[in-house]
């Protein structure tokens, strides 16, 4: 007996984030991006060097890479040498 299934699967997508009792600001960034089938979370790691700058380039080169067709790991390590990039011009702090 063959049986057949069909239907699409349909969720609601949020984000939420919370800085914390410690810490004094979030920094964390997030992405959904749905027509990528891309959601996002990267952790700030609060209280380390310039976390907020180093979540938000992996937020913004995953997407862009992954925009652009390339696989997750090949974005992944895009916005990995894009964080050492930004340490080496200057723009964050050594450990982010």
């Amino acid at each position: 007996m063959e049986s057949e299934v069909s239907g699409a699967a349909v969720a609601t997508l949020g984000y939420q984030s919370d800085v914390g009792r410690v810490r004094r600001h979030n920094e964390d960034s997030y992405a959904l991006r749905e027509d990528l089938g891309l959601w996002i979370v990267a952790d700030g790691m609060g209280g380390a060097a310039a976390g907020d700058k180093a979540s938000s380039i992996v937020v913004d080169v995953v997407a862009r890479s992954v925009e652009r067709g390339s696989a997750l790991e090949e974005a992944m390590a895009e916005a990995n040498r894009s964080i050492l990039e930004a340490v080496e011009a200057g723009e964050g702090k050594r450990g982010m």
